[in-house]
């Protein structure tokens, strides 16, 4: 049955949420819900899976682990990953919640390490840390992705979150949800809005191995260069800004947020942007982008 919902497995509140989005997950599931097994902490953690048009060898292999894993099932038709990620949050219950992509594996003690520097530091709203990037599953790593230590700057200028961080439930309130509108860019966009209102972390430790063979929306074509440049006006971010991509970002709205199918007024839910924008405004006279003015046309409207 499409849109509904189904809680299998151990009923205690967990401590961690992991987000599952899967559409034609087959060849991976099995070895993903193995790989959560092997997780330290997968006794503290529930797996909500936000199943599109889900096949029957899929339920299969998801009710074989039903008395092993606490897993909501959310079984939905077809519709955007940060559609789905944003159903999971409205089902889920953990403290902390991280997304899992259905290809991608973690090191046993990536979630732990998570949640632990946020247990141990209210002030941290979120942590993340070093991953691989491999161009087959399983395979080697091909590229070791080590982000810089967390500052205000870094955090609201760069994607330094990656494929697997974490973040407190509590500031779902003052950052709102996933930018549903994004089929690439809504992990980049929300790290921003989390670091504009909280403190990151950096963690020790390697966390895990983010599937790329440049097939899926969110790493193929120019998709995700037209989606980081949504991102960089929305937040006024100049470094390396692709003016060959301004045609395209500007079919997006970028000035408002799709939250469960509404449209949010991103300063509405953030009334301090304003403040933040002004004196990223104030960089362009520093930048070569400042003798552009059909671009100054279109971005600084006042």
């Amino acid at each position: 049955m499409i849109n509904s919902a189904t809680i299998i497995g151990n009923p205690i509140v967990p401590l961690i949420t992991v987000l599952l989005s899967v559409y034609k997950g087959e060849d991976f599931l099995e070895g993903y819900l193995e790989n959560f097994l092997l997780q330290s902490w997968a006794k503290k953690t529930e797996l909500v899976i936000i199943h599109n048009d889900p096949l029957q060898t899929e339920l299969k292999i998801i009710s074989r682990y039903k008395d092993k894993i606490k897993i909501i099932h959310l079984q939905r038709a077809r519709e955007s990953m940060y559609s789905s990620l944003n159903a999971g949050i409205l089902a889920s219950k953990g403290k902390y919640i991280t997304t899992w992509n259905v290809d991608d594996l973690r090191t046993p003690k990536s979630l732990e390490i998570l949640a632990i520097a946020l247990e141990c530091n209210a002030l941290i709203g979120w942590s993340y840390g070093d991953f691989g990037i491999t161009r087959q599953y399983g395979g080697e790593v091909s590229e070791y992705i080590n982000p810089p230590q967390w500052s205000r700057k870094h955090g609201t200028s760069g994607s330094i979150g990656g494929p697997f961080f974490m973040f407190r439930r509590s500031l779902l309130d003052e950052v709102g949800f996933f930018d549903e509108q994004f089929y690439s860019g809504g992990d980049f966009d929300y790290t921003v809005r989390l670091s504009m209102v909280s403190q990151g972390v950096k963690v020790d430790g390697f966390l895990g191995y983010f599937l790329n063979e440049k097939k899926g929306l969110s790493t193929a074509g120019n998709l995700q260069a037209i989606e980081r440049t949504v991102i960089q006006i929305r937040y006024r971010i100049w470094n390396g800004f692709d003016l060959s991509k301004l045609d395209e970002a500007f079919k997006y709205e970028v000035d408002n947020i799709l939250n469960h199918g509404n449209w949010i007024r991103l300063q509405n839910l953030m009334p301090n942007l304003p403040v933040f924008l002004h004196g990223r405004k104030l960089s362009l006279r520093n930048s070569l982008l400042y003798s552009t003015k059909e671009f100054l046309r279109k971005i600084i409207k006042n």
